[in-house]
């Protein structure tokens, strides 16, 4: 009932304290982070891991939500004038969507690009849990396209095992560090494991109460695990 109730009041969508849009673009200086990947490869993990061991990434948002941006119609040229933050996209290439390229292009020629690597078999329990029987078939095909759209754009690969352990998580956040030339945190902010869903709860819902005054964010979307 709680996480009914969660979901109610305290949206993921439209949170200004949690993504831009609908919060202001971040532009300021430095290079952006672009997280790129597939629906349910560790994407939140992922970006929590970032947002919680390298505070300099956090901005009045806290993180760019690029595909969100295409569908509201959003000016590309602003996304090339992004500074240090952490952006979101799960753009595949498609052809007709030229403003999602266009934005998704802008921020890749500026951007350190990093992905959650996970196996197609491995998410497909998830993917059937998320979308319906029709949009998963649909998904299916395009983690193909994904796959090859992304192909000539050199990146960081982290997988999803080590987004998911201590030892992995402190593998991860020594190889972001340098990749994207920053120290992390002295003191380290691993990712929940599934065996503290209450405190999981709890920081989710303050995450959307307080955005980037909470010190241990998660972004995830869903409230029911």
């Amino acid at each position: 009932m709680l996480r009914k109730i969660a979901s109610k009041l305290l949206p993921h969508h439209g949170n200004p304290k949690l993504t831009s849009p609908p919060g202001p673009l971040p532009l300021c200086e430095g290079r952006p982070v672009l997280v790129k990947s597939k629906m349910r490869s560790g994407t939140h993990l992922l970006i929590d891991l970032i947002l919680n061991n390298f505070p300099p990434l956090r901005t009045e948002t806290l993180y760019v939500e690029l595909d969100h941006a295409y569908h509201q119609n959003m000016d590309a040229q602003q996304f090339g004038e992004l500074g240090k933050c952490v952006c979101k996209t799960h753009f595949s290439g498609i052809k007709n969507q030229k403003l999602r390229r266009e934005i998704t292009e802008k921020v890749v020629a500026q951007a350190f690009i990093i992905e959650p690597v996970r196996s197609l078999e491995k998410m497909k329990p998830s993917l059937r849990k998320f979308l319906s029987t029709e949009e998963y078939g649909e998904y299916i095909d395009t983690c193909q396209k994904f796959d090859q759209y992304w192909a000539p754009i050199d990146c960081l690969k982290i997988p999803f095992e080590d987004l998911i352990s201590v030892s992995g998580n402190d593998r991860a956040i020594e190889l972001i560090g340098k990749y994207i030339g920053e120290k992390p945190s002295q003191k380290r902010y691993y990712n929940r494991p599934k065996s503290k869903a209450k405190l999981v709860l709890i920081e989710k819902l303050l995450t959307r109460l307080l955005g980037v005054r909470q010190r241990r964010v998660n972004t995830t979307i869903a409230f029911n695990g």
